[in-house]
């Protein structure tokens, strides 16, 4: 069991990965839409979505150790991380819509 956990070096490069991915999430989420209503630009929302979605993956990956686990279990929890992402996205294009 002590072979299939994750290294000091993998955990310390995936925080690091992290930290680029928050803050590329923030300069996103700063990024101005030019509208009236003050909305984001398109670019920001996609760009804090997808790394929304691989810190998710990562965090899964390699925190909790999915990747030493079947491929049933990594392929349920990935669909699981898109679906979420994909309704996030659509909540938000939804939101857009109604207005």
């Amino acid at each position: 069991m002590k072979d299939q956990l994750p290294g000091n070096r993998r955990l310390l490069t995936t925080w690091a990965i992290l930290m680029v991915l928050t803050c590329l999430s923030l300069f996103g989420a700063l990024a101005p839409g030019g509208g009236a209503d003050a909305s984001l630009a398109w670019w920001g929302i996609v760009l804090v979505i997808v790394a929304t979605y691989y810190k998710a993956h990562r965090i899964v990956m390699v925190y909790l150790n999915l990747r030493a686990s079947s491929s049933m279990w990594r392929g349920t929890l990935v669909a699981f991380l898109l679906v979420t992402t994909l309704l996030i996205l659509g909540g938000y294009v939804l939101s857009l819509w109604v207005q």
